[in-house]
């Protein structure tokens, strides 16, 4: 009866300081990396600010083990082969893709025109994103910013503000705040200017996205997924991709743990 009454009380008095602790925590972390203060300036001229434990893991992803340089290689040589390349980021976070994009484009020497069109769902994270590019003086006409949620083509959705930046979602559990944000019509640029990569990162949106647009890709050259199969079955998604007129597939990174994959797609 006492071991009753003690836990009964270890319960009352958790359920309040745990939030308390979590958010100290979370400013611990926070203040840990900005004091690193870590940033590298690659040979393009681009420079790399990592200011917490997502920009170290989405850092290392891209830059280090270079999960999407194969794809983006191959834009490249499309846009040459064109003379103009356009790149569609759908999940843009704080822009290290299209930070690695613009890394290889300009260590490659090009000097071909270029558009780049970044959307992010995050009120939080579109801001960082501005900021980030405008540090280094890359908002220009060919850098165009989209805030809005991806997957419908109208409505208002919520998006989860994760602490790890990465995962903000529409499928989030109750403890995340969620924030509402418009869903944005992308009919149009998808079925503008010919696109010679589409990168998509959408964090379980992607089969929603698919069954709205997959008839709007014919303009689209290649598409690299990041699928999350507890949220998403990627054999569905595939299919959609394959009756847009994507028939060629390779799978570019697997993680079993985390039932993620990268899948890169092209006709």
């Amino acid at each position: 009866m006492i071991d009753d009454l003690v836990k009964s009380i270890k319960d009352v008095v958790k359920k309040p300081v745990r939030p308390l602790v979590r958010k100290l925590r979370r400013q611990i972390h926070e203040q840990t990396w900005r004091r690193l203060n870590l940033e590298w300036t690659l040979r393009s001229g681009i420079t790399i600010k990592v200011i917490n434990h997502c920009d170290w893991v989405l850092y290392n992803d891209i830059f280090v083990e270079g999960e999407y340089d194969l794809p983006i290689k191959n834009a490249l040589q499309s846009g040459a082969d064109r003379g103009c390349l356009n790149i569609l980021d759908l999940g843009a976070n704080v822009g290290f893709f299209v930070l690695r994009v613009i890394d290889l484009f300009q260590g490659s020497g090009s000097k071909i025109p270029y558009q780049f069109s970044l959307v992010e769902a995050s009120n939080r994270e579109i801001d960082d994103l501005r900021s980030r590019l405008a540090s280094q003086n890359l908002l220009s006409d060919n850098i165009n910013l989209i805030h809005g949620l991806i997957g419908q083509k109208s409505g208002t959705g919520q998006i989860g503000e994760q602490e790890f930046h990465g995962m903000n979602s529409v499928f989030f559990n109750q403890g995340t705040r969620g924030t509402n944000v418009e869903f944005i019509d992308l009919t149009g640029v998808l079925e503008g200017s010919e696109i010679d990569l589409l990168k998509c990162d959408i964090e379980g949106s992607e089969l929603i996205f698919l069954e709205n647009y997959w008839d709007s890709l014919g303009r689209v050259k290649a598409a690299v997924f990041e699928f999350h199969h507890d949220l998403c079955d990627p054999s569905e998604c595939t299919e959609y991709l394959r009756k847009a007129g994507f028939v060629n597939s390779q799978v570019l990174t697997s993680h079993e743990k985390h039932e993620i994959s990268t899948r890169y797609f092209w006709r």
